[in-house]
């Protein structure tokens, strides 16, 4: 969203006249593409005004509630549109700030931002920021891109990048302000509040669909992309006659009856409008942890080499004789891995290892091993999952993706696109070690400033900054933790119901465990309802079943050390699952219902 002075004035003229003064604005004002000034195209781009004849203008509901926050801003700032003090009432940045000042305090700079805009006094947001904040969420832009933007989108580096990086380019292709205007406007474009001093952009998951389009399409019209062509490519797609086949095949998007890439990427914009994207947490990988997936990869070969499996004791060999290791311990690191999907752990059906627990790579699993092939951490993947969304990242993310290589000259490399796909369709499982459970215990429901949660946390339980921040990396890529671009930490949903887990079950008991919370624990609990659903009793369960041990994938040994340990943290009672049990169970159905939802959203 972007709107100027310009657009506020139109905003409240239009509003206290009504669509006879909006008639007489498009009558009168200098005249662009179809006799339409280019302020009310730009409020038609953003869904905030709807055009009823060929000079005939109302706001639509969003456009309402966006003129009713520029009367509320005059009333606060006691002064007109075009005496406030910027130019820019309203951009990508202040939206991004708005929506996070409801998640989380924000930086001094953002609050600078707001309040000399009428949008917050102090902590809290004015009845303008709220009403410009709802205008948002209720617009679905249009788009409407012609043949000289369409060249200026094509070029233009999709991201992430500097603010610095993105005047550079404005000026070396020359590209006026109405073309970067008409991008925020349209969602296609978003730049960051100040972060420390510094700023980013990014172009929307919208924006790169866009912009894949145009560098695919045949430019041959002078307007290359509207809603009508958009409606055209979805009746296409759904086996319809389109109004005007001809255009979209001299466009490029649509030949012999079907969509070409350029149109498939237009048919998924169309979708984009007015939603938003899904969000992903990053992933993480160590490079203990490549090392693990590597040894697995090697040892889990039963056609060739059906006497070797990947259990714990060949694991450990492997780390002795090979990596020259003294007693090493690879359980934590197996256990990250197999929550974060990357491995699963199962029971072994061949060879002399035969019903001994072991591990596989899962699919995604193979993707980190042969085709990223090095460790990467949260925070520089982070960088590109949020700029595949509708946010731009902040900059030390981005400066930490540069050095890992994810992103390199204001675009993402095929390093972080392979990163970022991972974070996408893996299926994390609910994992924390006795410290993190202190961590997630320590995080109120709402957000805390990193810094104080670091001192609660380094006062309480004598954890260090550098352990507080790894935990923090390790939390946030297993879908546990977000990190806000405020410099805040919030529980995810996942999140809130694992600190329930902790605080509802045995807590001192959680936090002192090396491993409290597994993902064979979270597994084994779930099989354990199922089979209670199907009317298995507690005396029954006591004798540990196959149907139970092939439920949970686990062997009988695994099966009774397990039962110990959610006895011990209260997550059972006897075959009762608790109500830190069920916390447990609800973590782990969001985690998968969420890797369910990111997936239909990339189909």
């Amino acid at each position: 969203m972007l709107l100027l002075r310009d657009h506020a004035d139109v905003l409240l003229t239009v509003q206290r006249a009504g669509r006879e003064e909006a008639r007489e604005i498009a009558e009168e004002a200098e005249t662009t593409t179809e006799i339409v000034p280019r302020r009310l195209l730009e409020l038609e781009l953003q869904g905030l005004m709807r055009r009823v004849g060929p000079n005939e203008w109302e706001l639509t509901e969003a456009g309402r509630l966006a003129a009713e926050a520029a009367e509320r801003a005059v009333e606060t700032l006691d002064a007109d549109p075009h005496e406030w003090p910027h130019e820019r009432w309203v951009g990508s940045d202040t939206i991004l700030a708005l929506k996070h000042s409801s998640l989380s305090a924000v930086p001094e700079e953002w609050s600078e931002l707001l309040e000399e805009r009428g949008l917050a006094e102090g902590e809290e947001l004015t009845e303008a920021g709220e009403l410009i904040l709802n205008a948002y969420l209720k617009a679905t832009p249009r788009l409407y891109v012609t043949q000289d933007v369409s060249g200026v989108i094509a070029r233009l580096p999709p991201g992430p990048g500097t603010a610095k990086a993105l005047i550079k380019y404005r000026e070396t292709l020359g590209i006026p302000d109405n073309v970067l205007h008409a991008l925020e406007a349209m969602r296609l474009l978003v730049i960051s509040p100040p972060i420390d001093g510094g700023r980013t952009y990014t172009l929307t998951a919208l924006g790169r669909e866009v912009k894949f389009a145009l560098e695919k399409a045949v430019p041959a019209m002078h307007v290359v992309l509207s809603p009508e062509i958009m409606e055209d490519v979805k009746a296409v797609d759904e086996g319809k006659e389109p109004k005007d086949m001809e255009r979209l095949e001299r466009l490029g998007y649509a030949w012999e009856g079907s969509l070409t890439r350029a149109g498939e990427h237009v048919l998924r914009a169309y979708e984009m409008l007015g939603e938003d994207v899904p969000g992903v947490p990053p992933i993480s990988l160590r490079p203990e942890e490549l090392r693990l997936l590597e040894i697995i990869d090697r040892l889990h070969n039963p056609d060739e080499n059906p006497n070797v499996a990947p259990t714990l004791a060949r694991i450990k060999r492997v780390l002795v004789e090979e990596y020259g290791e003294h007693d090493p311990d690879p359980s934590t690191e197996l256990k990250e891995l197999e929550a974060h999907g990357f491995i699963e752990k199962t029971v072994c059906d061949y060879g002399q290892e035969k019903g001994k627990p072991i591990w596989v790579l899962t699919e995604e699993g193979e993707r980190m091993l042969h085709q990223l092939g090095t460790p990467v951490r949260a925070v520089a993947v982070k960088a590109v999952t949020i700029s595949l969304g509708h946010e731009a990242p902040a900059p030390e993310w981005l400066e930490e993706a540069h050095r890992q290589g994810l992103v390199s000259k204001s675009a993402i490399t095929s390093k972080g696109l392979l990163a970022s796909k991972a974070a996408k369709n893996v299926e994390r499982a609910p994992f924390l070690t006795g410290d993190e459970a202190k961590i997630v215990y320590r995080i109120p429901p709402e957000a805390v400033a990193r810094e104080d949660l670091i001192e609660d946390l380094e006062n309480r339980y004598g954890l260090l900054e550098h352990e507080v921040l790894d935990h923090l990396d390790r939390l946030e890529s297993r879908g546990i933790v977000d990190e806000l671009l405020t410099g805040y930490v919030s529980l995810t949903r996942a999140g809130l119901h694992l600190r329930r887990a902790v605080s509802k079950g045995q807590t001192m008991e959680i936090l002192k465990l090396k491993h409290p919370i597994t993902p064979v624990s979270a597994r084994f609990l779930e099989a354990v309802a199922t089979l209670k659903d199907r009317g298995y009793g507690a005396k029954k369960l006591s004798k540990f079943p196959k149907t139970l041990l092939k439920e949970a994938d686990v062997t009988l040994d695994q099966a009774k050390k397990v039962v110990t340990v959610l006895r011990r943290t209260k997550m059972m009672s006897g075959w009762k699952i608790t109500e830190a049990g069920e916390e447990l169970l609800q973590a782990l159905r969001i985690l998968r219902e969420a890797t369910r939802i990111r997936r239909r959203a990339a189909a």
